[in-house]
């Protein structure tokens, strides 16, 4: 007589396979949950996942994971207000754990409640511990023993393979992210690889590999602090590289090519012109019609996805802070064209605002802005102290009224402004005597012609802008 083929059930009661399947349940909840959220609050998708490949948040894994482990057993037995409680007291635990971690070992930051109502210490809060709470009484008296009875229904083999292939999977993520994120805390202390393996992470998982993948996270304060330090004040410059600089004879491009060039040539001051792309998002380039490139109009990604002229590498905003992240000694002139003022406040509130989406502030300090006119700096400046601000002319003085130019040098000095900048074809003598009297800098624009900009400085002009020019040309 044939034996009873028994049947095997797949993550049966409480076990390894189960209590695993609701981590990963949890992590998916958390990226998918954290987005909408952000969705709603700013009006556009930005990645939420916590780790490198998959979409998965392990704040949301580790949570659930707790609340399966420790109440997992006698579930059914325990009271909705008992439940909430201990799911209140687990969830900020682990909320707070998390963030300890990633402060104390890897030297970041994925959030800061340090400004929220009844935070402890900046890593959670009494109303985002509520909000634990909640969330692991549905979770432990709802949707625990549903899911629970939904797993076990299916097929054993075949449950077997997925759950070996997802877990093996999910523990590479979990190995190459949080050994990326210690080998950044190394790196960011001055500490060299010890081995290849090192030098691969260094290469491939660089800090602005993280930060893109992670754009929550922050260096935590001490950090924040450190990099602050590093900073050098702007003192003025002997040239500033115009639109970045020029490259094959060609001006305007705003490329990152023409950085590289000018870098190559000693200049460590750069204007750069921004513009609005058809999605409202900031982009450098000088105009829609420079080189023919631009038909119309494009969005952020058809202007990213085009090379200037063919060949040359376009930039958005974010993409000149990670410039400037990988240049420290590096400033930049902002050229921000219009003088309509909301224009102007739009331009202002969008670095700001991105600047502090990206946990990018230290960098403020160094743009040089440029106002076109004397209301444009109350507008600036309620957006933001900018440290370094420059009066350019072109938009506001034509060489025609020499009182008219006296008034605006007695007001840049009021107004601790300490340069303005004018049209080469423009400088004299006289006006050299004014700039002097009201203990202003000038920087002149622009010029490519290595005798006159010498003679230029050899004036007392501070500076001038050029497509040109390197240092080595000017000592030559």
């Amino acid at each position: 007589m044939e034996k009873k083929r028994e049947n095997k059930i797949f993550a049966q009661g409480f076990c390894f396979q189960k209590i695993f399947i609701f981590f990963v349940i949890g992590c998916l909840f958390g990226t998918y949950y954290e987005e909408i959220l952000w969705f709603i609050k700013y009006h556009e998708w930005t990645n939420r996942q916590g780790l490198i490949y998959s979409p998965l948040s392990p704040i949301y894994g580790v949570g659930v994971l707790f609340f399966v482990l420790l109440l997992g057993k006698k579930n059914e037995k325990r009271s909705i207000w008992k439940t909430f409680l201990y799911s209140f007291l687990i969830g900020g635990f682990a909320e707070y754990l998390t963030s300890f971690i990633a402060d104390r070992v890897f030297g970041v930051e994925f959030w800061d409640y340090s400004n929220l109502f009844l935070n402890i210490n900046g890593r959670t809060t009494i109303p985002y511990m509520i909000a634990w709470g909640v969330m692991g009484t549905i979770l432990m008296k709802l949707i625990y023993p549903f899911v629970s009875r939904l797993v076990e229904k299916i097929p054993y083999k075949i449950g077997n393979i997925v759950f070996y292939v997802v877990f093996v999977l999910v523990m590479i993520d979990i190995f190459l992210t949080y050994s990326a994120l210690g080998r950044m805390a190394l790196r960011n202390q001055g500490i060299e690889p010890f081995t290849f393996v090192g030098e691969l992470y260094d290469q491939y998982y660089t800090n602005d590999f993280l930060y893109d993948k992670f754009p929550i996270m922050r260096p935590n304060d001490k950090q924040n602090e450190e990099q602050k330090s590093e900073e050098v004040v702007w003192d003025g410059a002997t040239l500033i590289g115009h639109s970045f600089f020029g490259i094959d004879g060609n001006a305007y491009t705003g490329s990152k090519e023409a950085f590289l060039v000018g870098y190559d040539k000693g200049i460590r001051t750069f204007e750069v012109d921004f513009q609005f792309t058809s999605d409202d998002k900031l982009v450098l380039i000088h105009d829609w019609t420079i080189h023919n490139t631009f038909k119309e109009v494009p969005t952020e990604e058809e202007f990213l996805n085009t090379k200037i002229l063919g060949k040359y590498t376009t930039m958005s905003f974010k993409d000149l802070l990670s410039l400037m992240e990988e240049y420290p000694d590096i400033f930049i002139v902002t050229d921000s064209k219009y003088t309509d003022n909301e224009f102007v406040k739009k331009t202002f509130e969008t670095i700001l605002n991105m600047t502090k989406e990206l946990h990018k502030e230290y960098l403020l300090d160094r743009f040089i802005v440029q106002i076109y006119h004397e209301e444009m700096y109350d507008i600036v400046t309620n957006i933001y102290p900018f440290k370094n601000i420059i009066f350019t002319l072109y938009q506001r003085w034509f060489n025609d009224d020499i009182e008219d130019f006296k008034e605006i040098c007695k007001w840049s000095e009021e107004h601790h402004i300490k340069a303005i900048t004018m049209m080469n074809a423009y400088y004299s003598d006289t006006l050299m005597e004014i700039l002097k009297e009201y203990h202003l800098d000038v920087y002149l624009h622009t010029e490519n012609d290595v005798n006159k900009a010498r003679e230029f400085l050899s004036d007392g002009v501070r500076g001038i802008y050029t497509d040109t020019i390197g240092e080595k040309d000017i000592e030559g």
